[in-house]
């Protein structure tokens, strides 16, 4: 399943365009010309963890692995740029 990147209207949720990530800046175009009809919507966009978890195949059980292995990874590394001190 590829990556896309998704035009999505707040109100009712209802997808209004769907493309590659590959062709992102094509998204980004079309949200402009949403937004000046009128239309409030958001972009979705995956993440570079989705991006590579989808490159890799990675889905189900071992997609629940793979993140909840990133956020321990990312939560592992006290005093670096990735590790945020909540006390």
């Amino acid at each position: 399943m590829a990556a896309t990147v998704k035009i999505i209207e707040v109100h009712s949720s209802q997808v209004l365009f769907e493309c590659p990530v590959e062709k992102s800046d094509f998204a980004y175009e079309k949200a402009a010309e949403f937004e000046e009809m009128g239309l409030e919507i958001k972009l979705v966009h995956p993440s570079v963890n989705e991006s590579l978890a989808n490159s890799l195949g990675i889905s189900g059980d071992p997609l629940e692995a793979f993140e909840e292995s990133l956020t321990e990874e990312i939560e592992g590394h006290e005093g670096s740029c990735c590790f945020e001190d909540k006390t």
